[in-house]
């Protein structure tokens, strides 16, 4: 099985899901939400990445990708 917590690793949450569907690899998404809102993130990366019973279980956390004035 290919180094999913390697590969995925920082990608965008839409980016790894199309990763492990074209695989056919089934998976499970956590959300890792901050005590305070971050303006402006709007942006789902994967932070980990665990297999277990062969589902690739994704943590992602939102993040501010795009800086502006």
């Amino acid at each position: 099985m290919t180094d999913y917590a390697l590969a995925l690793h920082g990608l965008p949450l839409c980016d790894a899901v199309s990763v492990l569907e074209r695989d056919g690899v089934l998976y499970e998404v956590v959300r890792y939400e901050a005590k305070r809102d971050i303006i402006g993130a709007e942006d789902w990366r994967v932070v980990r990445c665990a297999i277990k019973n062969n589902v690739a279980e994704l943590t992602v956390c939102r993040f501010r990708t795009e800086i502006g004035d």
